[in-house]
């Protein structure tokens, strides 16, 4: 039998509003944040820059789903948001964790 390297999942984070910015912090805490995609406001990217300059963040969570270092994805998005996105990360072929109220 040979051994198959392990390989350490890398994470994004699409949404950095209020609950986004907690499973930042803590996946950051935890292991590597890879890239993080917002909405563009103004607030969210002046936290970010401010927190976390060492991960990267873009506007195009498309951008994130087409990158194939990026294995798995955590939504943090507005709820009316979820369905789309969790289909786009999944026919992306990521694993994704997504929390509904």
């Amino acid at each position: 039998m040979t051994d198959t390297p392990k390989t350490t999942p890398t994470v994004a984070v699409i949404g950095a509003g209020r609950w986004g910015r907690n499973i930042i912090r803590t996946l950051d805490e935890s292991s590597d944040v890879s890239a993080i995609a917002h909405g563009g406001n103004t607030e969210a990217i002046t936290y970010l820059e401010e927190h976390f300059p060492h991960i990267p963040h873009t506007e195009d969570y498309q951008t994130l789903l087409a990158d194939p270092e990026i294995t798995s994805v955590c939504i943090a998005t507005p709820t009316a948001t979820h369905a789309d996105i969790v289909r786009d990360a999944l026919s992306a072929g990521k694993h994704v964790f997504v929390e509904k109220p």
